[in-house]
């Protein structure tokens, strides 16, 4: 047993702020007892996940692969195998000081009455940011922080740097529809939602300015956009977290909603900078427009039920009939495949899950399973940037399996995986990393690849396949939890 754990999760960090992080964990000083360090790959399409396995033999490291994009996903994966009394928490842009896990550990036990642990953030720019930036942007846009030593409100415990006693948590993990998301639109405050959650349970917080790490900011953070997205993200985060605490204590923020009224005037002041303002003036009436577009976005969410918004109720008629539209959208109709086109391809993949009593994320997961393209098939129907939208159309369980039929070494490690029990299945991925998925996931990922290949007339090429799909696999067809144990490294 090592005495804490440090968590992050990556999404394509490899092409930016990970190397650099990397470095700065590989000089820490050990904390008494040791400490181990788990980093998830948050499915990155980029080298991330081969940068961390080539990093884990200079680390104390394991590696997780998490296919569910969203950095609360792949969160709540480490936390399943963290050890020790504390685990400490950071992201994949931030450089911490050799006694910084020492720091960590000196407070906790100076502290045996507090359970959550928060430090300083200071940006590291990648130039002197310009003084319009420095004026009018909100520093927490650059998760900056200047707050005071001392017990802490969980407002001010900020996820690059932040510490939990594990005997604190009891079960209680991150949310997962919240937070990044793989998009440049979703509603911040996953780790503050983690905080206060802990914090009415009864766990108390302590901030220290002492314990401080440094935030890689990158150059594409000192735009416009990118800061009138974050924004939008803030205020739609801000909104969420009132209604996921609303009734369970003083408000968070103190803020009402913003009217329609509010919005048009916000909106005539924009227009008058445009025309008549300087940049600062312009870059000042956006902030407002953009914070009351996301306070209203995620108003409208709540008002549809967060939980299953994006996953619409159809039969399968109505289901086919989007995928057909859907495939067409994106070109599937103009690409030949065997007996005619992708498109079609994909609907007699569908339609034959369909006649077999499979699940309907089943049957949509068969008709978008080659999308993303596959170790197969080069050509790419829809990039992996759009899973989110992927995901609010078909569903998670659906896309989740077109995701992983994209990924994964197929069809040898669905005919021959790795290990099989009644629980799970360990398959390879193409890149030869190795991930442990439920059964019911694995099987309904065979039915996906046994319907591919009889409609191409091949299934009888795989002996294992073949026999999964006459041996009853077609009836006993179910809808899969989506839950992940994943061996990594």
């Amino acid at each position: 047993m090592v005495g804490l754990t440090v968590i992050f999760s990556t999404f394509n960090g490899a092409s930016s702020t990970l190397p650099q992080m990397l470095d700065a964990l590989e000089a820490l000083e050990a904390p008494p007892g040791g400490w181990k360090l788990i980093a998830v790959d948050n499915a990155s399409t980029d080298e991330s996940g081969r940068l961390l396995c080539e990093r884990a033999s200079r680390l104390p490291m394991t590696v997780l692969f998490e296919p569910r994009q969203g950095k609360n996903y792949g969160l709540n994966r480490a936390l399943g195998i963290a050890e020790g009394d504390l685990i400490v928490f950071t992201d994949d842009d931030v450089v911490p000081p050799a006694d910084w896990l020492v720091g960590f550990s000196r407070l906790a036990r100076q502290r045996p009455d507090y359970g959550v642990f928060g430090g300083a953030i200071h940006p590291i720019w990648p130039q002197t940011p310009p003084e319009w930036i420095l004026a009018n942007a909100p520093k927490g846009h650059f998760a900056w922080t200047d707050f005071e030593d001392g017990p802490a409100d969980p407002l001010t415990i900020w996820g690059p740097n932040m510490a939990v006693r594990r005997s604190a948590l009891k079960g209680h993990v991150f949310f997962e529809d919240v937070g990044p998301d793989g998009g440049s639109s979703y509603a911040t405050g996953s780790e503050t939602e983690f905080v206060v959650g802990l914090a009415r349970t009864g766990q108390r917080c302590w901030h220290s300015r002492e314990i401080a790490v440094g935030h890689l900011i990158e150059p594409g953070q000192l735009t416009s956009s990118w800061l009138l997205q974050r924004t939008f993200n803030q205020a739609r985060g801000e909104r969420f977290l009132e209604h996921r605490f609303a009734g369970g204590g003083p408000p968070l923020f103190d803020r009402r909603p913003g009217t329609i009224g509010d919005f048009l005037r916000a909106r005539a002041f924009a227009l008058a900078a445009k025309w008549f303002g300087e940049h600062e003036d312009r870059f000042r009436a956006d902030l407002r427009v953009q914070r009351l577009r996301g306070d209203r976005a995620e108003l409208g969410l709540q008002k549809r039920d967060r939980p299953t918004a994006g996953r619409p109720a159809m039969g399968r008629r109505a289901d086919a009939r989007r995928l057909s539209r859907f495939l067409r959208a994106n070109g599937a109709a103009g690409r030949p495949h065997y007996v005619g086109t992708l498109h079609d391809h994909l609907m007699r993949t569908y339609a034959m899950l369909h006649r077999a009593g499979a699940s309907r994320g089943a049957c949509l997961g068969g008709g978008l399973h080659s999308v993303y393209g596959t170790n197969l098939l080069d050509h790419v129907t829809v990039e992996l940037s759009d899973r989110g939208n992927v995901r609010r159309a078909f569903g998670p369980e659906a896309e989740l399996l077109a995701y992983l039929f994209g990924v994964l070494d197929r069809p040898r490690t669905l005919a021959e995986p790795l290990a099989l029990d009644a629980a799970e299945a360990v398959v390879e991925l193409t890149d030869g990393r190795d991930v442990t998925l439920p059964r019911s996931v694995f099987d309904n990922l065979r039915r996906v690849e046994c319907a591919n290949l009889a409609d191409q007339d091949c299934l009888e090429d795989h002996p294992a396949l073949e026999a999964f799909w006459t041996g009853g696999a077609r009836a006993a067809a179910t809808s899969p939890p989506l839950d992940f144990v994943d061996h990594g490294g």
